[in-house]
């Protein structure tokens, strides 16, 4: 979850990771601008900005894992909802 998805964010370490994923995971930030939606790699989907209680309960109950890769928050409010 992010507001603009950058490398202060951790975009580039999701597209590091996403290559080493197996075939069946995949990786899902929401919160992804179109024009940057389109640029990602096969790995990972792109979701627009949601503000929708419900939908962001349930991707965050969809998801096994949450990672929050960002370098300049320390426990920001994405990972309170997380939990």
């Amino acid at each position: 979850m992010a507001n603009v998805w950058d490398q202060r964010k951790g975009l580039n370490d999701f597209i590091r990771l996403s290559q080493l994923l197996k075939d069946n995971e995949v990786i899902i930030l929401v919160g992804v601008q179109e024009k940057t939606i389109k640029t990602l790699p096969e790995k990972i989907r792109g979701i627009g900005r949601t503000e929708n209680i419900k939908e962001l309960a349930e991707l965050y109950s969809f998801a096994d894992a949450f990672i929050n890769p960002t370098c300049e928050h320390n426990f920001s409010t994405t990972n309170l909802e997380a939990l």
